[in-house]
């Protein structure tokens, strides 16, 4: 049986009464699920580097038959997420919910890398929203922010709404966004880090629940 190595992200495991784990990888091509035994004992190796939404590389075996599971074979931690206290913990499960609906090639371990550097450091729920914002693109859902969605107009614009496709002039608009925080929706997109130091809570809010009813709509699971 030959041997694969593929960079990772730990997104769950579940142990079993029989000394065997299951666990749950986001890799470039989508979801991986593995086995390994032995995973709760104080001398196994791969324990120690199997972190909940940390960057793992790992060895393993593809599975021999069709809807069958691989086995784990060695695990390496490359970039461990910092959990401090509750906030985090629970933001870090919240992200692996949203990171398992990535079921096909992405491209989501590179921005990642980069991307968990920030949890911690009290803008967790602005995290949730970018990773959302990721998400929806990768349904397919990319909103237009050039131009108000319904009409082209380049003038006006003062209405964000995701199910109306993006942007929308005034003679469009459900309400009037104020332009700094349709400055931060644009920044969302384009540059995260600046939308992480320039967004308010109430607009980050707002499109945090955009994001997940279109997503809830989309087939999207968080459980």
């Amino acid at each position: 049986m030959s041997e694969t190595k593929s960079k990772a992200i730990l997104l769950k495991i579940n142990h079993s009464d029989d000394n065997k784990s299951f666990l749950t990888f986001l890799t470039n091509e989508g979801i991986l699920q593995l086995y390994a035994f032995g995973l709760t004992k104080v001398s196994s190796k791969n324990r120690y580097n199997l972190f909940l939404g940390s960057i793992i590389e790992i060895s393993y075996f593809n599975a021999r038959l069709k809807g069958s599971v691989g086995k784990l074979k060695k695990a390496t931690l490359i970039k461990q997420v910092k959990q401090n206290g509750s906030s985090s913990i629970k933001t870090i499960i919240l992200i692996c919910k949203i990171l398992q609906n990535f079921n096909s090639k992405n491209n989501m371990i590179n921005f990642y890398n980069y991307f968990i550097d920030n949890i911690g450091k009290g803008k967790n729920n602005f995290l949730i929203t970018i990773l959302l914002s990721k998400l929806i693109q990768f349904f397919g859902i990319k909103p237009i922010l050039n131009y108000c969605s319904e009409c082209k107009s380049i003038k006006r614009i003062v209405d964000f709404k995701v199910y109306n496709g993006g942007f929308l002039c005034q003679n469009h608009a459900y309400e009037i966004i104020p332009t700094e925080d349709l400055k931060s929706i644009f920044n969302l997109f384009y540059d995260y880090n600046l939308y992480i130091q320039s967004a308010g809570a109430q607009i980050n809010k707002y499109l945090k629940n955009e994001f997940l009813n279109i997503l809830y709509d989309h087939g999207a699971n968080f459980n």
